[in-house]
């Protein structure tokens, strides 16, 4: 039985050795911090999301009520995190066109500003296929000292609140400083095995395998990889059983600050394409196009834009299931229904590729 799940009495009895260096406490460090790096990766509605980042420099402004007074803790914050993921960190607050310039916009409010008693928040304002190009992060004044490390980690891209030992936790053991998961999260978050746009469980490779590099685990380092991989493989496994609805619910979609069944029914979809997006690129489990295809199909048919885009585009190509551009065409129109200008230019380029006109439709046009 696992340590973590010992009674309290057995906890204490077994003390002694794990002073003595018998290596169980180490054993839960690693899978705690595998399950701190995956809660990561999902946002406060209890989303699994694409992971977003900075490609470049940071250029900062912080200003609003009393930013004065913060600005020499917030700037260490930033300055923290630009060790970890080596971006450079610019200080503009103090330019004239600092408004128009900044990148990162970090405003101190009056207390009583931000709705329904919120301490602070990060919000994306414009982003270029997940690279971040503008971000806002608000904090009441009262609040600024405790929120700062937090909101700088969602600011660099991280989006969950874990349960580990992170300033993302909503109940951190430290507010004041990155700990060292935050440190090693953010840089495996910007590191070169990280993939653009990646998904959660791209994201989840490239983090386990950061955790299991950790020296302080305890445990040869081809045990600790291993483990590593039995986790992500685990993970996609109770993922399947969650989006297929018979599996439980996740604890970071049920202890999400936002959590509702409409948030869980879209946590079920967003997952299921995600996973059929790990089975066709072969992330952590072999590539089997088959099941990647039905995984899409499912997700499609439950309402899941992004799916109907990809089961498209399966049924267009014949990857994993006999080619249907009839059938693709038709989703296509219908996932064009419910996208803006842009989505129904991307859409407009499949259906060019995929959906040549027909003969009918040939002949019409030349007679128009």
């Amino acid at each position: 039985m696992a340590i973590n799940r010992l009674s309290h009495r057995v906890r204490l009895l077994l003390a002694p050795l794990l002073l003595l260096g018998f290596g169980l406490a180490h054993a839960d460090k690693l899978d705690d911090d595998l399950q701190t790096v995956w809660e990561s990766l999902w946002d406060q509605r209890g989303t699994p999301q694409l992971l977003a980042r900075w490609e470049h420099q940071v250029r900062f402004r912080i200003f609003g009520a009393d930013a004065a007074r913060h600005r020499e803790h917030i700037i260490r914050a930033l300055e923290a995190a630009g060790q970890a993921t080596r971006l450079r960190m610019i200080n503009v607050s103090d330019d004239p066109d600092a408004e128009k310039t900044a990148t990162l916009d970090i405003e101190i409010v009056k207390d009583h500003e931000l709705q329904d008693n919120e301490a602070c928040f990060m919000r994306p304002l414009k982003a270029t296929n997940q690279a971040f190009d503008k971000v806002q992060v608000r904090m009441r004044s009262q609040s600024a000292w405790s929120c700062t490390f937090h909101e700088v980690m969602h600011a660099m891209g991280i989006p969950g609140h874990p349960s580990g030992k992170t300033v993302l936790s909503y109940f951190p053991y430290r507010r004041d400083t990155l700990m060292d998961l935050d440190k090693l999260m953010l840089a495996a978050w910007y590191s070169p095995a990280m993939p653009r746009r990646a998904t959660p469980f791209e994201a989840l490779v490239v983090l386990s395998e950061a955790v299991a590099r950790q020296p302080d685990l305890g445990l040869p380092a081809s045990e600790a990889q291993s483990r590593a991989k039995a986790f992500t493989l685990a993970t996609l496994k109770e993922m399947e059983s969650f989006a297929s609805g018979t599996g439980e619910i996740p604890a970071i979609v049920k202890r999400s600050g936002k959590a509702s069944s409409a948030y869980m029914d879209e946590a079920r979809r967003a997952i299921g394409f995600f996973i059929g997006g790990a089975y066709l690129q072969g992330t952590i489990a072999a590539k089997d196009a088959p099941t990647a295809a039905q995984w899409f199909k499912r997700t499609a048919e439950l309402g899941y834009l992004p799916a109907q885009i990809m089961w498209g585009t399966v049924l267009a190509s014949g990857m994993g299931v006999e080619k249907d551009q009839a059938a693709a065409c038709a989703w296509f129109d219908r996932a064009a229904s419910e996208l803006n200008t842009v989505g129904k230019t991307e859409i407009g380029k499949l259906k060019r590729n995929f959906c040549p006109p027909t003969p009918e439709k040939v002949q019409a046009s030349l007679t128009q």
